[in-house]
């Protein structure tokens, strides 16, 4: 891809970018007024100007705050100490900035172009062939609007990170031409937002829509930063018990050769501050025609001509590609889609789907993880003249939904109120039952399939509370469940 380099603003070339906030500025023009006056008030009468008006105070709390300390630490790796380098570097990038030359990777966090953005080195080293660095582009407040989709806090603060990559012992002004019209073979650039637990995959990113991950076949090198006072501890994925501390103590680096499934775990001053599963180092592999195929034999709700048909195979590989990239969570087997079908045409339209606008069919596909555990992914598509309609989302499921006693239940979207269920064989009947035992909806099994309907008013907190039964022709329980948990918030998160 051709990047153009000009100034950020074409209808105007010459002035500054535009900037929000203009009631700050005209009190931070009008302060600025007062002191000029001031000052030359003071050398006409012979006394010493005085001392300019202190910033005004940021108020950071919880992830942000954690966020500044990570920032404002030293320095880490092995060029950490390179008091040259590290200079250079940031003068380099710096220098980018307040040229207002346009490059994606030197916008704020905003997305947009600030020429008064700090830049600061977080981490600097030789990894095998290539060094890499780590910068932190920091605004002097944060950004008055959120952008982008950032599950984790309403704002994106002030700060992006940006990760370089080139030869070995590349020097600054080399690294730097990263960010021109057509950078050297081997320079590759990328940014992320930055979090207390910082996580960057610097490489080519680039072999799939989902950039987070390291092309297949690429050499990539992953970087995870701590604020100072914490400590990195790890486990291996079949023994998460078992933590030890990281040689490097605040910070992590993996290769794509020394890359495992492990357990990470911040501690700062005593609190475990975050305990997550490492995220995944490469772009997971789209299925594989057969795959799909695989993953349909069986399926509910679908007849063998069904399972054939162009959409329906086009609509599994979505929802496989669901559960591989919106979970973060590797998968350790294959998928198998459980059920396909129709939502109850009432939810459709409270949902604000319009059935006679053209087909709709959800799926729910289900695959093996970590710890024992299983994924689940579902997806509600309709395809329509004035453009397609697609929703998912994807789950942590408390049980192995496959097993002859398996039994799932989820919704299919937050808009929904019905309740999908896939129950045993043996199952005839599906029950939604409230913390004090007491049968709130019911209904019958079709095909090993029902929609349970909550009580109005039942709101997601008491829906957490209950439980779904399956019970049999007898009225004996066959199997239970609880509605799953999304799996991308399936760890320990505690900036506070």
């Amino acid at each position: 891809m051709t990047i153009e380099l000009g100034p950020t603003n074409p209808e105007e070339p010459d002035g500054p970018p535009p900037r929000r906030g203009g009631r700050q500025r005209r009190l931070v023009a009008g302060v600025a007024a007062a002191v000029a006056l001031a000052a030359i008030v003071a050398v006409n009468l012979g006394t010493p100007p005085p001392p300019p008006p202190p910033p005004p105070v940021m108020e950071l709390y919880g992830q942000l705050a954690w966020i500044e300390k990570l920032v404002d630490a030293p320095a880490r790796g092995g060029l950490a100490a390179d008091e040259t380098f590290v200079r250079e570097m940031t003068d380099e990038v710096t220098e980018l900035i307040r040229a207002r030359r346009y490059h994606p990777h030197l916008q704020a966090v905003d997305d947009q172009a600030h020429p008064d953005q700090e830049v600061k080195l977080l981490y600097a080293d030789d990894v095998g062939d290539v060094r890499i660095v780590l910068l932190a582009l920091r605004l002097p407040f944060p950004a008055t609007e959120p952008t982008g989709y950032n599950p984790f806090r309403e704002l994106p603060g002030r700060t992006k990170v940006v990760w370089l990559t080139g030869p070995r012992g590349a020097p600054a002004s080399s690294l730097a031409t990263v960010f021109t019209e057509r950078p050297p073979p081997g320079m590759l650039v990328g940014s992320t937002w930055a979090y207390p637990l910082l996580v960057a995959v610097a490489g080519d990113n680039t072999g799939g829509g989902w950039s987070f991950g390291c092309a297949p076949g690429a050499e990539c090198t992953m970087v995870a930063l701590t604020p100072p006072g914490c400590t990195f501890a790890t486990a291996v994925e079949y023994d998460p018990t078992n933590f030890r501390p990281e040689p490097t103590d605040s910070y992590l680096v993996r290769t794509v050769h020394t890359y495992r499934l492990e357990f990470w775990r911040v501690t700062c001053d005593g609190v475990v501050r975050e305990e997550r599963l490492a995220p995944p180092m490469w772009e997971p592999r789209p299925p594989s025609s057969a795959e799909i195929v695989d993953a349909l034999a069986g399926s509910i709700g679908l007849t063998a001509e069904q399972q054939a048909s162009e959409e329906v195979l086009g609509q599994a590989a979505m929802t496989i590609d669901y559960i591989h990239h919106l979970s973060g969570v590797p998968t350790t087997g294959p998928p198998r889609v459980l059920w396909a079908g129709m939502p109850p045409e009432q939810d459709l339209i409270s949902a604000g789907i319009s059935p006679e606008a053209g087909p709709v069919l959800a799926m729910v596909a289900v695959a093996p993880s970590v710890r024992s555990t299983w994924l689940a992914g579902y997806t509600v598509y309709q395809k329509r003249p004035d453009g397609d309609i697609a929703a998912g989302d994807v789950f942590r499921l408390p049980s192995d939904p496959t097993a002859p006693d398996g039994m799932i239940a989820v919704k299919l979207a937050y808009s929904i109120t019905e309740i999908l269920v896939i129950a045993p064989a043996t199952a005839t009947t599906v029950r939604l039952v409230d913390s004090g035992g007491a049968i709130i909806a019911e209904s019958s099994l079709v095909d090993r399939s029902a929609f349970l309907r909550p009580p109005s008013g039942l709101g997601p907190d008491r829906l957490s509370t209950t439980e779904v039964v399956a019970v049999d022709a007898t009225g004996a329980t066959v199997a239970t469940t609880v509605l799953p948990t999304p799996a991308i918030y399936d760890h320990i998160t505690d900036w506070a």
